[in-house]
């Protein structure tokens, strides 16, 4: 009913930063935006516990998205 597991993940992250001044100068007014595309990558440990035959829980932790996630897993 425990399972511990890892996971490693490669891909690209497209991030999309937006910045406007609001200077209240009418002279001064600068809007930028920035587009990146960058290689990213993923590293996570994680546990899950299967509460019933095809219901259970989990938790992951590491270099991904998020430093840290627990969530519901279902077995179909």
């Amino acid at each position: 009913k425990l399972d511990i597991y890892g996971g490693v993940g490669l891909g690209y992250l497209y991030t999309i930063n937006k910045n406007t001044d609001t200077n209240p100068n009418p002279n001064v007014n600068t809007q930028q935006k920035q587009t990146v595309l960058d290689f990213d990558y993923q590293f996570t440990l994680g546990v899950r516990f299967m509460i019933k035959n095809n219901i259970g829980i989990f938790a992951e932790g590491g270099w991904a998205t998020t430093p840290f996630q627990i969530g519901l897993a279902f077995k179909f």
